[in-house]
């Protein structure tokens, strides 16, 4: 049972880990093709919209990474290397 919880954790880890490159990354490229599609029929907009994708797409990863290394690691894999050794 102990085993299969640190399992998890690595998991959940490691999902964290990706959640905070992945969605970033996918936030730039709409922002991209918004300015792309918006930008010759209302450029006046662009500001507007891509305020709205950054606060979606870049401000919760940046709150996961900063509950990841403040109380996720802490709190979780510090008992999986007491465990370990």
């Amino acid at each position: 049972m102990k085993n299969e919880k640190h399992f998890l954790y690595k998991k959940i880890n490691e999902a964290m880990i990706i959640f905070s490159i992945l969605f970033p990354v996918g936030g730039i490229f709409l922002v991209i093709m918004t300015i792309w599609a918006i930008g010759a029929k209302a450029p006046s907009e662009i500001p507007l919209f891509v305020s709205v994708i950054s606060l979606f797409f870049f401000v919760p990863p940046l709150l996961l990474h900063i509950y990841r290394k403040k109380v996720w690691l802490k709190k979780y894999m510090q008992n999986y290397k007491n465990s370990e050794g």
